[in-house]
């Protein structure tokens, strides 16, 4: 699985005509700055702002639910047989080499 990293400055627009942001976007950067990316830390903030209590237990209940679901949805549930740790026919084997075994330990006395 090929995994690639992705870094930069989300605050930007791409595009060939910067003249005041050079220092800060590069060649690559716009005038305009990107309110997602400020959104996107104030999100938190916003959820208290509107009422909803969010904690990390809450958060992490969540992420672990649709992280399950997904997971049953596309694998699906694999059922487990579990076998005997050892047999019936291995246990007799088991008695048969005792009763040898004392059968020759009493007749060497």
């Amino acid at each position: 699985m090929d995994l690639t990293i992705l870094m930069g400055d989300f605050n930007t627009k791409v595009r060939m005509d910067n003249t005041e942001y050079v220092d800060i976007m590069r060649r690559l950067g716009l005038e305009e700055r990107n309110e997602n990316a400020l959104s996107n830390k104030f999100h938190a903030f916003h959820d208290l702002l509107n009422g909803e209590v969010t904690t990390m237990e809450s958060n992490w209940n969540g992420f672990k639910e649709a992280i399950t679901l997904t997971c049953h949805e596309v694998l699906g549930h694999k059922k487990h047989h579990h076998k005997e740790w050892i047999t019936v026919d291995t246990l007799d084997k088991s008695q048969e080499r005792k009763n040898k075994k004392a059968a020759v330990n009493t007749s060497r006395t």
